[in-house]
């Protein structure tokens, strides 16, 4: 393996970690929000449906994940210097887009 995959694996394996540090100090439910949409694949509906709030609230509590989650990551990805590792450029398209 060379070196540059050996840093590359290395550093999605830190990303990876600090994602889940990241998720794991949020309050919920945007904690629970963020799993079902992103590790379960639940949709706005089924999430709303099951926790007693509007497809509308899942959206936005997504978005304001997908925020928060960026700005935890900055740090990361300056100090690493590499945008490689940062999350993917959406073209500017606003995240309740993506979500909902």
């Amino acid at each position: 393996m060379s070196s540059v995959a050996l840093h590359s694996e290395r550093g999605r394996e830190l990303l990876s970690q600090r994602i889940f540090e990241v998720i794991e100090s949020w309050p919920e439910p945007y904690r629970l929000v963020f799993i079902r949409s992103h590790y379960w694949g639940d949709t706005a509906e089924m999430i709303s449906a099951s926790m007693d709030m509007t497809p509308a609230d899942v959206c936005l509590m997504l978005e304001r994940c997908d925020q928060m989650l960026r700005a935890a990551l900055r740090p990361f990805r300056e100090e690493r210097g590499d945008p490689e590792h940062g999350p993917p450029e959406r073209f500017g398209v606003p995240s309740r887009q993506l979500y909902c």
